[in-house]
């Protein structure tokens, strides 16, 4: 299972990778093109996803996949070298000497962790939930303008979408900012959002309820049971 979602982190990773490369190359390229004043428009048109932006986009993506390979490879190749050297090491037989120790501190720790309430573990699941959820939505965000910039975009995406001058307090002067007035801008960045905080508190409520103590689940324990027999 870990190895699954090991796996999906790193595909996700390299889409990032390549949904920022090719916005970043679409940029430079949409500037470069204005600059050589090779596109024939004007300048208000050139905020809109034109060709050389498109081409700048798919050479982004291309370079972006083609770094994320070849560090693939080169990490892939570490391993299977570092699992070639190794041996087996049999000089440490007292690794689970002290399983007996370990599973009554385990014990202990499980119960220590049980001392929050319902309410305080949903809470606490919703909180990373929700962080959890604003970082899916800003990486969808990101997706969602690579789209944009991509030869694939439908039409209302790109009519929605243009280059603004904001001012930047950090370098006190006018930057371009992408923007967009389309609604989906919001659903994308909302929706991780909305879901991560539901789920999240969700969870830890139920894995609250699954971490109740035997006693409080079922009454007394056999041990209880039996000195309530003694009369003790």
């Amino acid at each position: 299972m870990i190895v699954i979602w090991k796996r999906v982190l790193i595909g996700y990773g390299i889409l990032l990778t390549a949904a920022a490369g090719g916005i970043a190359f679409a940029c430079v390229f949409g500037v470069v093109a204005t600059a050589l004043q090779i596109t024939g428009v004007d300048k208000e048109s050139v905020s809109q996803p034109l060709p050389w932006h498109q081409i700048g986009w798919i050479f982004g993506v291309l370079v972006s996949l083609s770094g994320s390979f070849m560090k693939w490879q080169a990490s892939h190749s570490k391993r299977a070298g570092i699992v070639a050297d190794s041996s087996p090491d049999s000089e440490h037989p007292a690794a689970y000497s002290d399983t007996a120790n370990s599973e009554t501190t385990n014990l202990e720790t499980a119960e220590s962790g049980r001392r929050g309430g319902l309410v305080v573990s949903a809470a606490w699941g919703g909180f990373f939930g929700g962080l959890l959820g604003v970082a899916l939505g800003v990486t969808f965000i990101m997706f969602w303008f690579s789209i944009v910039y991509s030869p694939f975009a439908p039409k209302s995406w790109v009519s929605a979408t243009s280059v603004e001058e904001h001012y930047d307090a950090t370098l006190r002067r006018q930057a371009p900012v992408i923007t967009s007035r389309h609604p989906m801008v919001l659903q994308v960045f909302a929706v991780p959002v909305v879901v991560g905080l539901v789920g999240g508190a969700v969870f830890g409520a139920v894995v609250r309820v699954e971490n109740v103590p035997p006693t409080s689940k079922h009454g007394p324990t056999s041990q209880n049971y039996l000195n309530l027999q003694k009369g003790t």
